[in-house]
């Protein structure tokens, strides 16, 4: 690959990684928030808010999930029979 494509690749890489500095900052910003807001429900204890904009709610959830490596262990053919495999491609930059 041409010097004047890696110097691209390199400003473009460099570019990433202030965006991506930026976007976990205001991510951290939007928790805060959200914790303030929780934190309101909770004094008041209240799982739902209607405001005048919005509707707000806070509830316990629930869900259900499957321990792979002890049926994998346990039952290997009954996971190999349910096992369904996902391709992809992934880019990594370091």
């Amino acid at each position: 690959m041409p010097v004047d494509e890696l110097t691209r690749i390199d400003s473009l890489i460099a570019e990433l990684n202030t965006k991506k500095d930026v976007a976990e900052r205001l991510l951290e910003e939007v928790d805060a928030i959200k914790a303030v807001i929780r934190d309101k429900l909770i004094e008041r204890g209240l799982s739902n808010l209607t405001t005048k904009n919005h509707t707000i709610s806070y509830s316990e959830c629930q869900r259900t999930s499957v321990d792979k490596k002890r049926l994998q262990s346990e039952f290997p053919e009954l996971f190999g029979q349910l096992a369904k495999v996902s391709r992809y491609r992934v880019l990594r930059i370091s």
